[in-house]
């Protein structure tokens, strides 16, 4: 059974730490503001945004029963205490971020499959990419599809056209392979 909390200031800068690190430009904060962060409990934490509605609906039936989910859930910290950025996350930042890089309809296919991108797939970056950077994943119309890390600096991309210049890290081709 989940049980549910509010997040301590330290956990809240944690994930905040982590949104930022991944994507820079105080993301975190634009994304989570008048939020509140709720941690679930379980075999492993699970990391939500909720409303202040949410909030007191929570505070009133934490005695009597916890619910079965709460919010929106951004992410979960892995057995390591790293937090991985929920998908759900990526579609919410992607309204705050330039981290974004259009792929072709193959390319978006590609990631769909759960396979790395080459550069040959990429339509479009919309920032100076670099190696170790996150970038969320569009489709050939706009749509996040999933998030991904960039391998080699943008300038190497483009002068020798690497294999693989993005890995996959998360897709919306994730749950029908059933999260594998």
């Amino acid at each position: 059974m989940i049980m549910f909390r509010l997040s301590t200031h330290k956990e809240l800068k944690f994930v905040q730490n982590a949104i930022d690190n991944l994507f820079g430009e105080k993301i975190a904060e634009k994304f989570i503001q008048n939020k509140h962060l709720i941690i679930g409990e379980g075999k492993w934490k699970e990391i939500f945004v909720v409303s202040d509605k949410m909030i007191t609906i929570l505070k009133a039936i934490a005695d009597k029963k916890q619910p079965y989910s709460l919010g929106m859930q951004i992410g979960e910290l892995d057995k390591n205490k790293k937090f991985k950025l929920s998908l759900e996350a990526v579609f919410e930042i992607v309204k705050y971020t330039s981290h974004k890089i259009q792929l072709s309809a193959k390319g978006a296919q590609t990631i769909l499959y759960g396979r790395n991108i080459s550069f040959s797939a990429v339509d479009k970056i919309y920032y100076k990419a670099k190696k170790g950077d996150y970038a969320i994943l569009l489709d050939e119309n706009g749509f996040p599809i999933g998030l991904g890390k960039i391998l080699h600096d943008f300038a190497k991309m483009q002068q020798n056209q690497f294999k693989i210049c993005i890995k996959n890290i998360i897709d919306l081709g994730w749950y029908l392979r059933k999260g594998e």
